[in-house]
């Protein structure tokens, strides 16, 4: 069956991988695929910028950031169940690894700003399970979590725009395994990790590199 679902085109989205729930930032609220039921609605902090919920693989848990690095005191983010609060935990919520395991990045605050300190990786109840130094896994906005307990970051050129290194991250030891080839590091910020290849754009070509 194929639903249709209407928001403003430049809305941002997460969708669960189960295909049945949908999480937006304006507005900011957690619904099935179709619209409806509205699940979870609230209001985005004034300081935070646009970050729709981010959703478990079968969509029954969900986090909410509370605020942004844009703010002290350090940013937090509520972990939901079905639209039921159950706790909160220090940090960015970047992404959920399954419908267990949540993946968080951790800062600090100097008088330079905002640091980053590293990766804890938290049960859906707020305990976290393990934890990664800075100079392990980076902080990866938009990570891809792969079998094997692997993540895929897309990375950040020198100029700061994604397309930069594209790396593979082992989440049972935080080492590197894998980095691209220097070819794909001018890719235009197009790239995702499909079977046993990671798939960039370089220019009018698509490449493909196992890893």
């Amino acid at each position: 069956m194929i639903s249709n679902f209407s928001f403003p085109h430049s809305t941002p989205f997460n969708l669960s991988g189960s295909g049945k729930v949908i999480a937006t930032d304006d507005p900011l609220q957690v619904t099935g695929i179709s619209g409806t039921p509205v699940i979870w609605s609230g209001t985005s902090a004034p300081a935070l910028i646009p970050n729709p919920p981010a959703l478990s693989p079968d969509g029954s848990f969900f986090s909410v950031q509370t605020d942004s690095l844009a703010v002290d005191p350090p940013m937090t983010c509520d972990i939901y169940q079905n639209g039921t609060l159950v706790t909160a935990v220090p940090g960015y919520a970047a992404g959920w690894i399954d419908n267990g395991h949540i993946f968080v990045q951790n800062w600090k605050y100097t008088d330079k700003g905002a640091v980053f300190t590293g990766i804890g990786v938290y049960s859906p109840d707020g305990k976290e399970l393990i934890s990664y130094p800075a100079d392990a896994i980076p902080a990866i906005n938009n990570p891809q979590f792969l079998p094997g307990n692997l993540v895929f970051d897309l990375g950040f050129d020198q100029a700061g725009r994604y397309g930069g290194t594209g790396s593979i991250y082992s989440l049972t030891d935080g080492s590197l395994v894998w980095q691209a080839p220097s070819a794909a590091r001018t890719s235009n910020g197009v790239a995702a990790v499909s079977g046993s290849d990671v798939v960039f754009q370089v220019g009018h070509q698509v490449l493909l590199y196992p890893y």
